[in-house]
């Protein structure tokens, strides 16, 4: 006779954990917005890891990858780590809108060659459209790529003011400085 000996041994796989998050992005058009997804992925995993799947349903058929254009909206994430997968959580998407600048204008008499100071500060409250709490920035070119302070001195042109709300920043607005013959 033979003793026969069994061991047994209990494994437990410990499958990642999904955490719901919110993303925002700035308005591109419409009151939708591009959404770099990637962007979420630390909250989902809230120190955890693995890879972060997104899908359009509940039922994660639909998967969507960056960027994802949408409006406000409810996406699901999941985590997968090896083979094992988390539950599906939600994923707010949130649009944030962007401030509109209002177009102003300012005129000052010519200094005698042509050219005149303009004190920017005085356009800003215009510019604000409201927004108390944002900051303005002027621009020499439509782009936004050459920013300029005040006082700017000049021969009448046109200049851009762009608003920043601390989440987005307006399209640029055209500000004509108009310079006026003695």
């Amino acid at each position: 006779c033979m003793d026969i000996e069994t061991e047994r041994m209990l494994v437990r796989v410990r499958c990642p954990v999904a955490n719901s998050a919110l993303l925002e992005a700035c308005e591109t058009i419409f009151g939708l917005a591009a959404f770099d997804l990637e962007n979420a992925d630390a909250d989902v995993l809230l120190g955890g890891q693995g890879l972060v799947e997104y899908f359009r349903d509940m039922a994660g058929t639909q998967k969507i990858l960056s960027p994802f254009t949408s409006g406000n909206a409810t996406i699901y994430a999941r985590v997968v780590d090896g083979n094992c997968k988390s539950a599906l959580v939600s994923v707010q998407l949130k649009v944030n809108l962007l401030p509109v600048a209002r177009r102003t204008s300012a005129r000052e008499c010519d200094d005698g060659s042509g050219s005149a100071s303009f004190d920017l500060s005085k356009l800003t409250g215009t510019i604000k459209n409201g927004n108390n709490g944002a900051i303005v920035r002027f621009y020499s070119d439509a782009g936004t790529t050459q920013e300029i302070g005040s006082p700017i001195y000049t021969s009448s042109t046109t200049i851009y003011a762009t608003l920043d709300d601390g989440k987005c920043i307006s399209k640029p607005v055209a500000i004509d400085l108009t310079v006026l013959a003695k």
